[in-house]
C-alpha cells in the first residue's frame, strides 16, 4: 500500500543502513537532513508525517537524527543533538529497543 521511493532517494543521508525506503520516508529524509545546510537553510524543515501503521514513520525521523548525530560527532560537536518524546511508556520502551538494535 505504500509506494517505494525512487532509486537513490536516500542519498541525502550520509549514514543509511540500506533498506529500500518508501516515498514518504525519502521525502522526510530530504526535509529533515542536516547534511546540506547553509546560509539560506540553517536548520531542517518542519515536517509532519501521517501514514498508516507499519509504514515506517519512526524511520522517517530517526534516520535523519542518527545521520545528524554521527556527522556532528565527526566534527567534534558535543552536547545533546536531539530529544525524542513519546506519549506512552509502552511506545517509548518499544522504540528504545529498536533504537538500541539500530545503533549497536
Amino acid at each position: 500500500p505504500f509506494k517505494p521511493a525512487e532509486s537513490g532517494a536516500e542519498s541525502v543521508l550520509e549514514w543509511f543502513d540500506g533498506f529500500s525506503p518508501y516515498g514518504h520516508q525519502a521525502a522526510a529524509f530530504a526535509r529533515l537532513s542536516s547534511a546540506n545546510l547553509g546560509p539560506d537553510k540553517t536548520r531542517p524543515l518542519p515536517t509532519l508525517v501521517t501514514t498508516g501503521t507499519g509504514s515506517g514513520k519512526t524511520e522517517a525521523f530517526l534516520y535523519p537524527i542518527l545521520d545528524h548525530v554521527l556527522r556532528a560527532k565527526k566534527q567534534g560537536v558535543t552536547g545533546i543533538k536531539a530529544l525524542i518524546l513519546y506519549p506512552m511508556n509502552a511506545l517509548a520502551n518499544d522504540q528504545a529497543r529498536r533504537l538500541t538494535e539500530l545503533i549497536t
